[in-house]
């Protein structure tokens, strides 16, 4: 019995506790905006910098960070979930004088799709500490782990709405 107290004491503690997340830092402003390379593992700063580097060419990193943020493209409105964001990389590809590669575009895809993986988790973490749901429902029972987010769903729910 005892062990099973201490366990609920522990998962309220961390359900109440707000998420240590930040969302998506970015520095500058209007079409002087970036993200902030040093938030992303090692891995994924080197795709970041193909991602600078190719993307802003030819708009300002403004339209992608807007895009990350609300899950939608800001020109065309459409869905930047998974299947959305390689949708916009190839279109962008395909563009002349582009210069971007396939092998760049598959590590922009990577890149766009784990930072909008990340906003999103952090998005939806803070609205359910916002509703006070973090200590019921859904995450009294263990399940903040597994169902919507170790399917990886919890960007596309979003991108939807």
């Amino acid at each position: 019995m005892r062990p099973l107290l201490a366990s609920l004491a522990a998962a309220t503690l961390l359900f109440l506790t707000p998420p240590a997340h930040a969302e998506l830092k970015s520095k500058g402003s209007r079409k002087k905006r970036t993200l902030v390379r040093e938030q992303f593992p090692d891995d994924q700063a080197k795709r970041y910098d193909v991602f600078a580097a190719k993307c802003t060419k030819c708009h300002e990193m403004k339209r992608p960070i807007i895009a990350l943020e609300k899950g939608i493209t800001p020109i065309s409105n459409g869905a930047f979930d998974e299947a959305g964001i390689k949708k916009y990389v190839v279109k962008m590809m395909r563009k002349e004088n582009s210069g971007i590669a396939k092998d760049d575009a598959k590590e922009i895809i990577v890149f766009l799709q784990f930072a909008r993986e990340q906003f999103a988790r952090e998005q939806f973490a803070r609205e359910q500490f916002a509703r006070g749901q973090f200590a019921r429902g859904q995450f009294a029972r263990g399940q903040f782990a597994r169902g919507q987010f170790a399917r990886g769903q919890f960007a596309r729910g979003l991108a939807k709405q």
